[in-house]
Formats: C-alpha cells, structure tokens, sequence
C-alpha cells in the first residue's frame, strides 16, 4: 500500500488553549459513543441544500 497516512495542519492564533477544550476528559472517554452523543453540539446547525430552494442552485 505504500507510505500511508494523514496529516492535519492548523495555522492561527491562540489553537493549543482551543484544541485542549477540544480534548475529552478520562470521565468524558469512558462514556464511549453513546455517551458522546449526548454531548451539546457546539456548531451552528447546517442548512439543508432542499430547505434552501434556488440559492442553493449553482449559477
């Protein structure tokens, strides 16, 4: 298969305090995806390209 993998590059100010929020806890990792799903959702929620109608129509 070759030379295999992923790398994930961030630039900007401030990311460790950001990416160590992101982290979970030993508590948090023991409750395991089906805790995880009970977690708040810090995104805003995504249109739908149906609910948008024309502005979703590539011009």
């Amino acid at each position: 298969m070759g030379d295999l993998r992923q790398e994930l590059a961030l630039i900007g100010l401030a990311l460790e305090r950001g990416l160590e929020r992101a982290l979970l806890s030993d508590e948090e990792f023991a409750l395991r995806e089906e805790g995880w799903l009970e977690f708040p959702d810090p995104l805003p929620a995504w249109p739908i390209a149906a609910d948008l109608g024309a502005a979703a129509q590539p011009r």
